[in-house]
């Protein structure tokens, strides 16, 4: 490996040691090897820190937060102390492929300097039962930013690699939002550059943790409030389109955490929504009825 290695390999993790093995035993199985993994242990109460303790393996380091900043901040901890031209990020509940790391490099070679972010496809993967359940493929690539306004298009985290520069550019990412803090980074960073993917599902997401912010609908209506407030409320020329789809998101998690008030003022979006984007309309449709089953 050289003394600057190609990719920093950032893992954030709380209280899942139990997880977290897997994670980076991912990464040290890659077929691409010039990487630093580090680790960032977001103030853990369980044996994390043994867990790290017990590779050999120098390229793995450990970062500890003095106290607990969540995803976001164990994050921007990873990205301040990264050597890497590139970033790539993996959740400690993920698992990279062996060949993520080698497939994005050659792409990045190939990418000319106003690509900044690379992502690849991603599967939702059951562990318990080594099955896979569903792949996603890459969609969007070039000049995405109104694209990611509406929809997160590149998905999981854990498929992403970004130029160190732009990162630390934009100042990582924004510790304030509780939920869609991935999006947030993404859609600043690709304001002012091209996105580009790797054709292939590299990463197995692990749907059935039920400790993911993915699945606390407190955090996610908290976030995209935050989100709705920051980039359609206050921009001018939005779309009535992407409005309606804001108020969709918040309508639905309000709903769910029995918000009336913001379940009210949000009506007239979500019932115009069916007339502009009804597939978007179903899929909002779907995260109320699947919470309401649970």
């Amino acid at each position: 490996m050289s003394g600057i290695p190609f990719f920093s390999v950032v893992i954030p993790t709380y209280n899942r040691s139990n997880l977290l093995k897997e994670a980076i035993d991912s990464v040290l199985n890659q077929s691409f090897n010039d990487y630093e993994i580090i680790v960032v242990d977001d103030y853990s109460t369980d044996d994390t820190k043994k867990v790290i303790s017990g590779y050999s393996d120098n390229r793995v380091k450990l970062f500890m937060n003095a106290r607990s900043k969540g995803g976001g901040g164990a994050r921007n901890t990873g990205i301040y102390n990264a050597m890497g031209k590139w970033v790539a990020f993996l959740d400690d509940d993920d698992y990279w492929l062996p060949n993520k790391l080698e497939l994005q490099y050659q792409k990045i070679l190939r990418l000319e300097d106003d690509v900044a972010i690379l992502y690849s496809g991603y599967s939702k993967f059951d562990f318990e039962n080594n099955e896979e359940i569903r792949r996603f493929y890459p969609q969007k690539r070039g000049y995405i930013y109104n694209d990611l306004l509406y929809k997160n298009y590149i998905g999981t985290f854990s498929t992403i690699a970004i130029r160190r520069n732009e990162l630390l550019e934009v100042e990582g990412l924004d510790e304030v939002l509780e939920a869609r803090q991935d999006l947030d980074l993404c859609i600043r960073i690709a304001k002012k550059n091209n996105v580009d993917f790797v054709n292939e599902c590299l990463v197995r997401y692990r749907f059935s943790n039920e400790d993911r912010i993915t699945l606390n609908t407190k955090k996610r209506l908290q976030g995209n409030l935050k989100f709705d407030n920051k980039y359609i409320r206050k921009q001018k020329d939005v779309s009535l389109k992407l409005k309606c789809c804001s108020s969709a998101r918040i309508f639905a998690f309000a709903l769910i955490e029995s918000r009336w008030d913001l379940v009210f003022k949000h009506l007239l979006g979500v019932s115009i929504l069916p007339l502009l984007d009804i597939r978007y309309f179903l899929s909002i449709n779907k995260i109320i009825l699947t919470s309401i089953r649970k």
